[in-house]
């Protein structure tokens, strides 16, 4: 797998603080519900036409948000790694020819593409998101890979697009924020 003909660069810190409140504010208008106690705030939340509840502080969603760009920062430097297109092409196709289950697929390119640092990086969401043993095992965190592969997807050799970077984050801080919630019985119709 060689060097990508293009390399992305991190962002600044600048454009980090900028990212994490404009998610954040998004958060807290389009989600935020009640006060449950002292800076303590019920959210619900919609991904993937999937309403679900949660309950975390303003620090934790604006850590959520760091977490989030940490990762699509990490899928940069995988990409910037020679993961391209073509590479993470040939990677959906060998799963799509070897598994059944689509979640199965999704763990088999994960397996392929994670390092590292984004094992880490779980370690650390896994903390901040109060999930250990069998829940994140089974349920957390392959949610949170299945949306990691989803934005690689779309990101891969376009990390330049910043609407589009931009879109993933918020979508990954949601999939974050779904870690430890209750899913509600009526389903939406938004992303």
């Amino acid at each position: 797998m060689g060097r990508c003909d293009k390399s992305y660069t991190a962002l600044n810190e600048k454009e980090r603080r900028r990212l994490v409140e404009e998610w954040y504010e998004c958060i807290v208008r389009d989600f935020r519900k009640e006060i449950v106690k002292d800076d303590f705030y019920r959210y619900e939340v919609i991904i993937q036409n999937i309403k679900f509840i949660t309950y975390m502080t303003d620090e934790e969603v604006r850590l959520s948000a760091e977490f989030a760009i940490d990762l699509l920062e990490e899928l940069k430097r995988i990409n910037n790694n020679g993961i391209k297109r073509n590479v993470y092409e040939e990677i959906m196709g060998e799963m799509e020819r070897e598994e059944e289950s689509n979640i199965f697929r999704v763990i088999g390119i994960w397996n392929k593409i994670s390092t590292e640092e984004m094992a880490k990086l779980f370690t650390k969401i896994n903390m901040a998101r109060r999930v250990g043993g069998a829940y994140a095992i089974l349920i957390a965190n392959p949610g949170l890979i299945s949306a990691i592969c989803a934005v690689y997807e779309q990101l891969v050799d376009r990390f330049e697009d910043e609407e589009m970077y931009n879109l993933s984050g918020y979508f990954l801080l949601r999939a974050i924020m779904k870690m430890n919630s209750s899913e509600c019985e009526d389903e939406t119709e938004q992303e």
